[in-house]
C-alpha cells in the first residue's frame, strides 16, 4: 500500500525554536511563540484554545488536517487512521487504494455467500450427499463469509458516507476547529462529486475507478504537496464560509 505523506521541513521546528517552546511558562506564552514560529505557513486548524496544533512528539506543527499517528510515529498528512489490515496509516495519499480494498473484499464476501448459499440449504435438508466433513466446511464457508460480508459492508458504507461528506474518521469524531473559532466536522464538503474527485482520484466512468493504479494525488503534484495552492485548495470551503466571494482568497 502507499507509503502516507508527511509535511515538509519547514513544518519541523528548529532546535532553537523547540527549546523556547518546550521552556514556555504559560499557555499563552507558548501560543505566542507558535504564533511567530508558523507566521508564514499557510495553517488554518486550530487547537479549542486558538493556538496552532503543535505535535510536541515530532515538533512539528500540524498541517490542516493532519494528526500525529502512535504506530508510524510521524504526523501524517490528512490522516484518517491507521488500518493493521493493511499494516499502514490511512490518508490522503492511499485513500483510494483503501476503498478499493474495502470495496473487493466485499465483493469476494458476497461471492462466497451466494455461491454456497444452495449447498448450504441441502446441508440443513439433510439433501447433501458428500461426506460429513464436507458438509461442515460448506457450512462453515456459508457463516464466515455472511459475517465478513456484514462487517465489510458497513465498513465500506461507513467510509463512503466520509468521501461524499470529504471528513476523515478522526474529524467525524472531533471536528476541527479553525482560525476564527468555528467548529464543523463537514467544513470541507464541497458537494459529492467534487469531494469525492478529492478523494478517489477524477475518474472518467466507474471502471477507470475500479482498475485504476493512479492515487487521488496524482492530480497534484508531489512536490505541491504543501504549498499554498494546493493546501488552500483542500480548506476552500473554509474560506467560502469566511466570505462567499472569498474564491479570491485561494491565493493565501
Amino acid at each position: 500500500m502507499t507509503e502516507p505523506h508527511y509535511p515538509k521541513q519547514e513544518y519541523f521546528l528548529s532546535a532553537e525554536e523547540q527549546h523556547k517552546i518546550e521552556n514556555a511558562t504559560t499557555e499563552e506564552e507558548q501560543s505566542l511563540l507558535l504564533r511567530q514560529v508558523a507566521r508564514n505557513l499557510h495553517v488554518q486548524n486550530r487547537t479549542i484554545g486558538g493556538s496552532y496544533r503543535y505535535c510536541h512528539i515530532t515538533k512539528c506543527i500540524k498541517p490542516d488536517r493532519a494528526h500525529y499517528c502512535s504506530v508510524t510515529k510521524k504526523v501524517v498528512l490528512k490522516m484518517d487512521h491507521y488500518c493493521p489490515w493493511v499494516n499502514n496509516c490511512v490518508s490522503w495519499s492511499n485513500y483510494k487504494f483503501f476503498m478499493l480494498f474495502l470495496f473487493y473484499a466485499l465483493t469476494y464476501c458476497l461471492f462466497v455467500c451466494t455461491t454456497s448459499f444452495k449447498y448450504s440449504l441441502l446441508f440443513w435438508k439433510d439433501e447433501l450427499k458428500d461426506s460429513q466433513s464436507a458438509r461442515f466446511h460448506i457450512l462453515f464457508i456459508f457463516l464466515v463469509g455472511s459475517m465478513f460480508s456484514f462487517s465489510v459492508s458497513v465498513l465500506f458504507f461507513y467510509h463512503m458516507y466520509l468521501v461524499f461528506y470529504n471528513m476523515t474518521t478522526l474529524e467525524s469524531f472531533r471536528p476541527p476547529v479553525f482560525v476564527n473559532g468555528m467548529v464543523d466536522k463537514r467544513a470541507y464538503n464541497l458537494g459529492r462529486r467534487k469531494t469525492s474527485k478529492k478523494s478517489l482520484g477524477r475518474t472518467r466512468s466507474c471502471g477507470c475507478f475500479l482498475f485504476s493504479l493512479r492515487s487521488a494525488t496524482a492530480m497534484f503534484s508531489l512536490s505541491d504537496l504543501n504549498e499554498k495552492e494546493t493546501w488552500s485548495e483542500i480548506t476552500i470551503t473554509f474560506l467560502q464560509v469566511l466570505n462567499p466571494s472569498s474564491s479570491k482568497m485561494s491565493n493565501l
